[in-house]
């Protein structure tokens, strides 16, 4: 099966591409690396198991690769250059520690196409007060990105709070 990439995606949008690696094979991954690293397009692979990212890291040893294992995120840097920054700041809000995979996924694949952005943690509504003693804070993100915790009602909660 012929991989089709968007390797025109960087230049008309300035960031490279995001690839869901949930369910793909290290076969794929290496395949859709390898082109990434031909053609010098970042690339960042999202939901990708620990084993894979070690596979690619070995597979491709004279490229330096970010790997995140808490987030599973891996980021492939086709130049040194920093990434241009985004307007905008993000939240990103979580209810508890659970949360944290969740948390770096966004938090890494908000880096990779340069926006700022920090955390809340340990919000969750059973804690209610945890949230509201950082509401000013909250107050100043253009965007919130919620986690929604194990009873799922932390969005409803930061929703009703900003705008």
């Amino acid at each position: 099966m012929q991989i089709n990439l968007d390797f025109e995606r960087e230049s008309r949008q300035g960031f490279g591409e995001a690839i869901y690696g949930a369910g793909k094979s290290s076969d794929q991954l290496i395949e859709i690396t390898q082109q990434h690293i031909t053609k010098k397009v970042s690339m960042l692979v999202t939901r990708i198991k620990d084993d894979i990212a070690k596979k690619l890291i070995h597979h491709f040893p004279e490229h330096h690769f970010e790997y995140f294992e808490m987030g599973a995120c891996f980021i492939y840097h086709a130049d040194t250059k920093k990434v241009p920054k985004r307007k905008g700041n993000i939240a990103i809000v979580s209810a508890g520690s659970s949360d944290m995979s969740v948390v770096e996924e966004a938090a890494h694949t908000l880096s990779f196409f340069g926006v700022e952005h920090f955390k809340m943690s340990d919000c969750g509504v059973a804690g209610i007060h945890r949230l509201l003693n950082k509401k000013d804070e909250l107050l100043k993100a253009d965007l919130c990105i919620v986690i929604a915790g194990m009873d799922g009602a932390l969005p409803s909660v930061v929703g009703g709070l900003v705008p």
